[in-house]
């Protein structure tokens, strides 16, 4: 009976002393806060403060900093991260400290806490930020890390300690005004020229910078600020090609928003050119016979206006307004056009098809010669190209499509001429109702920088009732 009585007391007094020694754990516990962290992290907490440890058992390649995250990164011959946290309010989330193959991620959208990363010096191989991130490159002589049951002890650096939350924010809100200052100056400075050049240069410094980085990875001493303002101001890197495509689509964007301004988009072109026609769309330069037989001349101008609505690097879509000028000079002396736009010779005409017969009825060029005579048709018209171009460096090739309204003014019409000593004539005879009162015409022109030559054919009969087609063609100079 007395060995069951002193078995309840000792189990009772086991008991109690349980009891109070899970007391005592309560009550270290309320001044001092332990958050069990996913992937085995502990975050310890003490008057306010975070002092994180957590260590890294797998090989780092690439770090990347994001959102408005404050790393320090040091050399050292382990992989761990410490995390130094002013509030403790901080939550920790999956998304702030993350690794995934050998690549460490910190997201840190806030700027809540300073990250203090080791990193193996021979492993590591790329660095990468955003813009509103900031990497500082801290140099490591001893780091002594004791831990304790109820509080974690943190020596930091002994050449260059770690900076309060609130420092590094203010001093990354001064950096971000000064190159912000700076980059309103370089638009102001810079022509758009420059600005091309400048592009090119990026693309070159890119990819030679790439090739050194994935040979060895070389950082300089910290204290060297001028080498990495610029390098931070310039320069990001990433190793995964959705990254790279993301730098050459920024580089495209940069041309379409900023490259092109009213300057490039406005393009005004002058057109002089020989003309003939024939009696189909592709050979008017083989000429027609009789009195359709035309002097291949320089007599055919164009005046151009042209807005670029569509502009890229290699592509461009334009709309305008044109005016077009067309003399077609006649072999034959003296010709004449009928009220359906045949055109015949005026000597076949007359009844012995004699020169002698004209002068009979007409006095007035009495002393004169057939060859004293000139017979030229001119054409004027109002036109809407619309052209597409495509464009490699300063080489362009332009397809263009020419809806045009012919105009009938005391100008335009067949007009005959005589130049002598004695008499100057010349008389100009309507063919507005002859003429097509519309037509589309396509051009194709080759330019290099603003000087190329085009080709220019028809797509309808110049006469909207001839016995005989005609199809001009033009073969000349672009000036755009």
């Amino acid at each position: 009976m007395k060995r069951l009585i002193y078995s309840l007391a000792l189990f009772l007094t086991l008991l109690g002393c349980g009891h109070a020694f899970a007391q005592d754990n309560n009550s270290r516990t309320k001044s001092m806060t332990v958050l069990e962290l996913q992937n085995g992290r502990v975050a310890l907490s003490q008057n306010g403060k975070f002092n994180v440890r957590q260590n890294i058992n797998r090989t780092v390649t690439h770090l990347q900093a994001k959102g408005k995250s404050h790393v320090t990164l040091v050399y050292d011959t382990v992989n761990y991260i410490n995390v130094n946290c002013d509030s403790i309010e901080w939550n920790f989330r999956n998304d702030f400290i993350f690794v995934k193959g050998t690549t460490l991620l910190i997201d840190d959208p806030d700027g809540v806490a300073v990250y203090e990363i080791h990193l193996k010096r021979n492993d590591l191989q790329f660095v990468n930020r955003t813009q509103q991130a900031e990497i500082i490159y801290g140099k490591s002589d001893d780091i002594d890390y004791q831990f304790h049951a109820d509080t974690v002890i943190v020596n930091s650096f002994t050449s260059n300690p770690l900076e309060t939350t609130s420092n590094m924010a203010l001093r990354q809100s001064l950096a971000d005004a000064r190159r912000q200052l700076e980059e309103a100056r370089e638009q102001l400075r810079k022509s758009k020229e420059e600005y091309k050049e400048h592009i090119k240069d990026l693309k070159r410094k890119q990819a030679e910078i790439v090739e050194v980085v994935s040979e060895e990875f070389a950082v300089p001493d910290s204290s060297d600020t001028t080498f990495w303002n610029n390098w931070n101001n310039q320069y990001t890197f990433d190793n995964s090609e959705s990254d790279t495509e993301d730098f050459e689509d920024e580089l495209e964007d940069f041309d379409d928003e900023w490259g092109y301004g009213f300057e490039d988009r406005f393009s005004p072109s002058f057109l002089w050119a020989f003309n003939n026609w024939g009696d189909q769309w592709y050979n008017g330069l083989s000429k027609l016979d009789g009195a359709y037989n035309l002097k291949t001349s320089f007599t055919s101008w164009q005046l151009e206006m042209q807005y670029k609505v569509i502009m890229t690097r290699h592509f461009n879509l334009s709309l305008g307004v044109g005016y077009e000028s067309d003399i077609y000079k006649f072999s034959d002396p003296l010709v004449d056009i009928d009220a359906n736009g045949n055109i015949h010779n005026t000597i076949d005409a007359l009844p012995n098809q004699n020169y002698n017969d004209f002068i009979a009825a007409n006095q007035c060029f009495d002393g004169t010669s057939l060859n004293d005579w000139s017979s030229s048709m001119l054409t004027r018209y109002i036109s809407i190209p619309v052209t597409f171009g495509f464009r490699v460096d300063e080489f362009e090739l332009g397809f263009t499509a020419l809806p045009a309204l012919a105009l009938n003014t005391q100008h335009t019409g067949l007009k005959h001429k005589l130049d002598t000593r004695s008499i100057d004539y010349q008389d100009i005879t309507s063919i507005g109702n002859q003429l097509a009162p519309y037509k589309i015409d396509l051009r194709v022109d080759m330019r290099f920088y603003h000087i190329g030559l085009f080709l220019q054919v028809a797509t309808s009969s110049l006469f909207q009732s001839s016995n005989q087609a005609l199809y001009p063609i033009k073969f000349g100079f672009i000036i755009k």
